[in-house]
């Protein structure tokens, strides 16, 4: 077996910034001397640029970076392959490459270039067999990155990195679970939907193999084409990131956690919030119970430069699934459901939110998602039981608006 690689480096972009180094006690992140003096991009907001190195004891990542690994059976497969520790993030990490979310990335020192490249795909190509294959820890496809894998609704959904598929475009693509049949028709008419209803929503198409197995194709929002020919990447991070918390903790979050987050970073405070609460209101109304933290994402606006909510994505409407528990994995006030617009009311005034603001935000909301959920369910392109979600949504906006 080789030596485990004990030093790293950290970019920003195309810009080396720090060193990432294993120690007995865990591991430091080291800011580069030219990085500090030259006032250099900070890898995240929890770790701004300093002299001082950032210690991390007990664990061998910080909570940053162990955002950035996949999850589920796309983490199983890169362990077995590896054959490390599932503590060793460390080695996790350095393997994955450049294809994580966002612009850091994380290389070997002495390394200029990841040697792992977005997938392309051909249109024989089977869903099925691409499956296996990315679970394989005996292929070579297991080490690339992605967390944005849904736990809960189904651990066995991949998530994978596609170039090829569009001029100027990268793109995620989401196999199905044969367990939970039809998901990607599912999200990409409820991201339809967020778009009808206002919301920024990243871009999505259901693509079909020679065998009729659907898959998500997912138009990535943190790379950007420029004119050289070159992806810019953006930067990211994810409410787990945000609050210096580990993935595992993404279930353990309250919406007001993420509100104080965002508040203490966002360019827009006010506005931010307003919106996070609308989005909130959104998934609980469409019945996503697996709205958690590491669905909620800020980004810099790559055309304003601005701290604001990246796009809204992995939005799914888990009410066809009698099996999920449809109560939001984020808690609002210590509610997860049958909330009220005074609950949103009452919520956004403790982050400075006039009460009537929210009223009047979230009333028209109402409205419009009940209109355009009676639209999906009559259209012949949503396949599931068109009365009992309507009828489902429905109560639950005559109860919001009670």
């Amino acid at each position: 077996m080789s030596e485990p690689v004990r030093s790293a480096t950290v970019h920003v972009g195309d810009i080396a910034v720090a060193t990432l180094e294993r120690t007995k006690d865990g591991c430091q992140l080291q800011y580069l001397p030219s990085a500090v003096s030259a006032g250099k991009p900070a890898v995240s907001f929890t770790m701004p640029v300093r002299a001082e190195p950032y210690k991390i004891v007990g664990d061998n990542l910080p909570p940053f970076f162990a955002g950035l690994l996949p999850e589920g059976v796309r983490l199983d497969a890169l362990i077995r392959r590896l054959k490390a520790s599932r503590s060793d993030m460390y080695t996790l990490l350095i393997h994955i490459g450049d294809e994580t979310i966002g612009d850091v990335t994380v290389l070997p020192t002495g390394t200029s270039k990841s040697v792992n490249k977005p997938l392309r795909i051909g249109s024989r190509i089977k869903f099925a067999e691409l499956r296996a294959k990315l679970i394989d820890p005996g292929g070579d496809l297991t080490d690339a990155g992605i967390a944005g894998v849904m736990a809960k609704v189904s651990s066995s959904r991949i998530t994978a990195p596609i170039a090829g598929m569009g001029r100027k475009k990268r793109y995620l693509l989401k196999l199905e679970d044969p367990a939970y049949p039809d998901l990607a028709t599912n999200e990409h008419a409820v991201m339809q939907l967020a778009a009808r209803c206002g919301f920024s929503a990243a871009k999505t198409k259901v693509l079909f193999d020679p065998a009729g197995e659907a898959a998500l194709l997912v138009e990535r929002f943190d790379r950007v084409w420029q004119r050289n020919g070159s992806y810019r990447r953006v930067h990211v991070e994810d409410a787990c990131q945000l609050l210096d918390l580990y993935p595992a903790d993404k279930y353990n979050v309250s919406l007001g956690e993420v509100a104080v987050g965002l508040k203490g970073i966002s360019s827009s405070r006010i506005p931010t919030i307003l919106e996070l609460v609308r989005r909130y209101c959104f998934t609980h109304l469409v019945g996503d119970s697996d709205y958690h933290a590491k669905n909620v994402s800020v980004w810099i606006n790559p055309e304003t430069g601005v701290c604001e909510l990246a796009p809204l994505y992995d939005v799914v409407c888990s009410l066809p699934y009698k099996d999920l528990n449809q109560r939001s994995a984020l808690s609002m006030d210590g509610r997860d459901s049958e909330f009220r617009v005074k609950d949103f009311a009452r919520f956004g005034e403790r982050f400075e939110l006039p009460a009537s603001a929210v009223e009047e935000s979230i009333k028209p909301l109402a409205e419009r998602v009940l209109l355009e959920v009676g639209h999906l369910n009559s259209s012949q392109t949503w396949p599931y039981d068109s009365s009992r979600v309507f009828n489902i949504v429905s109560e639950r906006i005559r109860k919001l608006l009670s």
